[in-house]
């Protein structure tokens, strides 16, 4: 039989065809992605447990377990922060809690408990109290942290053994770059929280990528072409039913008026996987129809290429739909990723950008609209928020301030895992994961998360450029579009290039809902890329393709911009920059970056002496300690003249009021017939200036004149930079600085005659 030479080069292509099914099933790519990965977050994962455990044992002996108690005695002497008439019935609420069998899963419930919807115990106490308790050991700690940590790996390696097993040939980077993006946002859940105080949010999170590693394994085995190409309208009426269900039933986070939670999830995680499902079925049965038909009348229509009316109609119902969800959920961040996937996705199905920037055009003025008549509440303050994020009259208005603040505070390299400060800012493992990121790993930390965000976006649009058929080309590309706006609107936000919205950070963020449907997400581009390659998606698609990708690199490369002036180029600058905004009682104030006053904290302020040597005041018990029988003599009982929960310590007490005045009050701080000390030698005994300036301002509603202080903090930057290295020359210049004052008077002196004048 005679055999021809297109027969032979057909059967050597279908043997080549063959041995790439076989590597690729055998994913040894994969496997090295995953080892080296593994070891990477590993050492993260240790690098933060190192941080989080240092004084743990210090602290645990130091605490009393509120899941332990015997009595509600155990708990008095530890409430001295509360007035001494409340401390038992507050020790008795806690510990009838705990007879109710409840278990304390954070020392915070404490704060939550009411009697007669009233707060047991108000927010400046119990910031004095936490210290004193947990509610858990050591122990618990470390084996919940083991246990996870061994789940999450296991869980990558697990998929990757049945993908093999079954013959997957899927694209072999998705896996280990979900793996390393996971666990950096598992090692963040373990760094923003106190490990014996607090809720282990970990546990949750590393619950949530467990499920989406099933998830991830299921999904991809799908052939979503055959199976959802024929059910373009089941998916949307699907979303549909979930957003108008969220807008009755659902709950915005804290006091929030957006609707984000129903019940147990959160439903918009799932409804813009749903949109993408109705949205590619729509284009891929469409799009030629769009690009060729032609509207009949009107010089307009023809000078635009303008399709028919009805042709038209999607991209109005995609605009409005877009609107809809904004101001039926109250929330900024889906309407935003709803209405730009919708219209980019439409420019790539025409071929021409012209419709879809009118009607992004309508979608702004919309929000506008919404902004300017204050509706919704919520994200009229954020942008509020955004407008002025130095100067404002938001409730929580220093937001965007305290991400700004947390950027700055990690730099080039930042402050290493574990470290630094990020717990302080609000919605730090949600809205603001990657602020914390930015603060331990520094812009070094942002510039691989975005390299591993674009390594996914741009094998995504690789994928559905080879997809096997139209349908799988809409699908993948607009899975790609979700997470790239994703992306781009939460970190735009947190940088103050947009106003923030309620979006989560794929792979990062706190919850277990959005976790998963990311994991499903990338099952669907994994089994698009297993299957046939076709060019025709290249053919049809192509231009419009590099034009939107061009776009996102465009953008993404702004982003990165930004995060290298916050972290780089104006860091020390936005470090030490005031936020001027609401206190809690309603007045507006400076606040000032948390860094800078634990910094402050690091610094003993310094001791006021007599001119014997004896401590007037002194932020050091044991120095006051240590002269007892000194202040005995000046009959001064030290227990009772100098409790040891204070935090600045003035053993001879009113008679000397008037010469040292006291830190802890600010009673007659304003008054001229008094040395006070304290007041003139401030700089002196904190050990920096500070540059305090009384500012005097005019209320715009009321017309008063009221006084408000500014201050510069610059002095400490060096301590917030080198927190973790004492002997650095700028850090022991200032703590090696002199801070003590002696006064030329006699304490006991000064004691005798306050006497004397006291018995006249």
């Amino acid at each position: 039989m005679k055999v021809t030479r297109e027969e032979i080069a057909s059967r050597a292509e279908e043997r080549r065809a063959i041995e790439v099914r076989r590597r690729a099933s055998a994913r040894w790519e994969e496997l090295i992605g995953l080892v080296f990965g593994s070891i990477v977050i590993a050492v993260a994962l240790w690098l933060v447990y190192a941080a989080k455990t240092h004084d743990l044992a210090a602290e645990e002996n130091s605490a009393l377990n509120l899941n332990e108690l015997n009595g509600p005695q155990q708990l008095t002497p530890l409430l001295a922060a509360i007035p001494s008439d409340q401390q038992d019935a507050v020790a008795n609420a806690i510990y009838a809690r705990k007879r109710e069998g409840v278990r304390f899963a954070n020392v915070g419930a404490i704060e939550r408990i009411r009697i007669d919807k009233h707060a047991l115990i108000n927010g400046t106490a119990f910031a004095q109290i936490k210290p004193l308790l947990r509610v858990r050991d050591a122990s618990a700690f470390r084996r919940s942290f083991l246990l996870w940590s061994a789940l999450f790996f296991v869980s990558f390696f697990a998929v990757h053994i049945v993908w093999r097993v079954r013959g997957f040939t899927g694209d072999q980077v998705f896996l280990p770059a979900m793996l390393v993006l996971s666990g950096i946002g598992l090692a963040l859940m373990v760094s923003l929280r106190d490990p014996l105080r607090d809720t282990l949010m970990f546990s949750d999170f590393a619950s949530g990528v467990v499920t989406g590693c099933v998830a991830l394994a299921v999904f991809a085995m799908v052939d979503y072409e055959r199976t959802f190409g024929r059910l373009t309208y089941v998916p949307l009426i699907a979303a549909l039913l979930l957003a108008f269900a969220l807008g009755i039933f659902g709950s915005g986070p804290g006091v929030s008026d957006a609707k984000v939670n129903l019940f147990f999830f959160q439903p918009v995680e799932i409804i813009r996987i749903l949109i993408v499902f109705f949205l590619a079925g729509y284009f891929a049965a469409n799009w030629d129809a769009l690009r060729q038909l032609r509207g009949r009348r009107g010089k307009l229509a023809a000078k635009y290429n303008m399709p028919r009316l009805d042709y038209l109609l999607p991209l109005a119902a995609g605009v409005g739909v877009s609107i809809a969800l904004f101001f039926w959920l109250k929330d900024l961040g889906p309407a935003l990723v709803v209405g730009a996937l919708f219209l980019t996705l439409y420019t790539i199905a025409r071929n021409r950008a012209g419709l879809a920037l009118g009607g992004l055009a309508v979608i702004i003025l919309a929000f506008g609209f919404g902004y300017l008549t204050g509706h919704p509440h919520t994200v009229s303050e954020r942008v509020h928020m955004w407008l002025s994020p130095w100067d404002n009259h938001v409730h929580g208005g220093d937001q965007l301030a305290d991400s700004l603040w947390s950027l700055s505070a990690g730099g080039a390299t930042g402050t290493g895992f574990g470290l630094g400060s990020s717990e302080t800012m609000p919605a730090a493992h949600t809205d603001l994961i990657v602020s914390a990121l930015g603060e331990q790993g520094g812009a070094l930390g942002i510039l691989v998360l975005y390299l591993l965000y674009g390594v996914l976006i741009a094998r995504s649009l690789r994928i559905a450029m080879r997809a096997p058929g139209t349908y799988s080309f809409f699908l993948v590309a607009g899975l790609a579009l979700v997470l790239a706006y994703q992306i781009l609107l939460i970190t735009g936000g947190l940088l103050g290039l947009i106003p923030l919205s309620g979006v989560v950070s794929p792979f990062l963020s706190y919850g277990r809902t959005s976790m998963v449907a990311n994991f499903v997400l990338f099952a669907i581009v994994l089994s698009v890329s297993s299957r046939q390659t076709s060019d025709e998606p290249r053919e049809n698609f192509g231009g419009a393709m590099r034009g939107v990708a061009a776009l996102l690199a465009v953008l993404f490369v702004i982003v990165i911009a930004r995060f290298g002036w916050v972290q780089i180029a104006r860091a020390n600058q936005t470090l030490i920059r005031p936020t001027l905004v609401l206190q809690a009682d309603g007045v507006r104030r400076y606040q000032y970056n948390p860094r800078l006053m634990e910094a402050a904290k690091l610094v003993p302020k310094g001791t006021i002496f007599d001119r014997n040597g004896l401590p007037l005041a002194s932020s050091d018990w044991a120095q006051i300690q240590s002269h007892q029988h000194d202040y005995a003599a000046a009959g001064v009982v030290l227990s009772t003249a100098a409790p040891r929960n204070q935090g600045r310590f003035y053993p001879l007490g009113g008679p000397l009021f008037y010469l040292l005045g006291d830190t802890r009050t600010r009673l007659k701080q304003g008054a001229t017939n008094t040395a006070f000390l304290e007041k003139t030698s401030r700089i002196r005994l904190q050990g920096y200036d500070d540059v305090a300036e009384v500012e005097q301002v005019r209320d715009p509603e009321s017309g008063q004149i009221t006084a408000r202080l500014h201050r510069d903090y610059a002095a400490l930057i060096p301590l917030v930079r080198h927190r973790y290295e004492p002997e650095n020359p700028e850090v022991k210049a200032i703590m090696e600085r002199p801070r003590d004052v002696r006064m030329s008077i006699d304490a006991r002196l000064q004691m005798r005659l306050s006497d004397i004048l006291k018995r006249d």
